[in-house]
């Protein structure tokens, strides 16, 4: 299997389409009526559609106004002389999972709905073949990297100082998740973090910016993930620190670093290595592609146990326990 790979932006946007009824989405993707009354086709709807292996999927809400209306509809039409598959997702007041749609994606025999939360947090509902609720996961940006197993970033809080990204394993089959990155003791990020404790503003400078000057606190981006699908993988990882150094200033990084992080499964759980990367040869890498894979994670042999660095977790609103 050729490696994949997948550029990532924390930036998370909801599908930009005018409202239109449920009659107009059906017919400008040519799909036929029949399964519905007149009563569902004038109904104004926000939705999209997606097609795989044979099968067209349509996840739509109603709208009142600009107001989304529970539950969420699923559709599945065939190619087949299969009937069309119909099921509605009711979403409570304590399930999070009530946003409008990003996108619709698949997975083998699974359909991948994404929901929006906020610019920086969405939900994935992962469903089978007959729209049953596998798992929901509180991510975005998901690549599988071993059979039903994905890798996928998880939501951060908008709204905070800094944007730490943290990656999350998930077994779409079973109940089962770890977090593998960012990794306890890693020997980068400790370097990194006492580059930044040596880029500190003032107290004063902090106070007045609104910055918590804490060196273990910095953005962390996860750039071009690229996997094998087998269990294997690797990512860039780039921290920057982002400081006020004066009154009436506007923020700059005051310090950077882009490691490259490889991740092998093994029996016992996933290893990992790294390797600092200098700024030269950053954007040769942010390019890897199934032709660079390979040499790319040649670049050490993953040896170091994982083992869960829970400081940034706090950002992570739904990271595990």
């Amino acid at each position: 299997m050729p490696a994949r790979l997948l550029s990532i932006a924390i930036l998370l946007v909801p599908l930009a389409c005018p409202a239109e009824t449920l009659r107009e989405l059906l017919a400008k993707n040519h799909l036929p009526l029949a399964a519905f009354n007149q009563q569902e086709l004038a109904q104004t709807v926000e939705g999209g559609t997606a097609s795989h292996d044979g099968q067209t999927v349509v996840v739509y809400h109603e709208l009142d106004g600009e107001r989304l209306i529970n539950p969420l509809h699923l559709v599945k039409f065939r190619q087949t002389h299969d009937p069309v598959l119909r099921r509605d997702l009711a979403i409570n007041s304590d399930d999070l999972c009530d946003g409008s749609l990003l996108g619709i994606s698949f997975l083998h025999d699974l359909t991948m709905v994404d929901l929006h939360l906020s610019p920086s947090a969405s939900c994935l509902v992962v469903l089978d073949n007959r729209f049953r609720v596998v798992r929901k996961l509180f991510g975005f940006a998901w690549n599988e990297v071993a059979p039903y197993q994905v890798a996928i970033i998880e939501d951060m809080v908008h709204f905070a100082p800094v944007h730490p990204e943290r990656l999350l394993i998930a077994d779409l089959l079973h109940p089962h998740s770890a977090e593998v990155y960012p990794s306890k003791d890693d020997p980068l990020r400790k370097q990194f973090i006492a580059e930044n404790a040596k880029h500190m503003p003032s107290d004063e400078i902090c106070r007045l910016s609104d910055d918590p000057c804490a060196p273990d606190e910095f953005d962390e981006d996860i750039m071009s993930f690229a996997t094998d699908g087998r269990g294997k993988f690797a990512f860039l990882a780039s921290l920057n620190a982002i400081h006020t150094l004066a009154k009436d200033q506007p923020p700059e990084s005051v310090w950077t670093q882009t490691g490259l992080y490889i991740y092998q499964q093994d029996k016992l759980g996933w290893l990992y290595c790294e390797k600092e990367i200098p700024d030269s040869e950053v954007e040769g890498l942010r390019m890897m592609t199934s032709f660079q894979f390979d040499p790319a994670t040649a670049a050490c042999k993953p040896n170091l146990p994982v083992i869960p660095d829970r400081t940034t977790a706090s950002f992570s609103p739904f990271a595990p326990n």
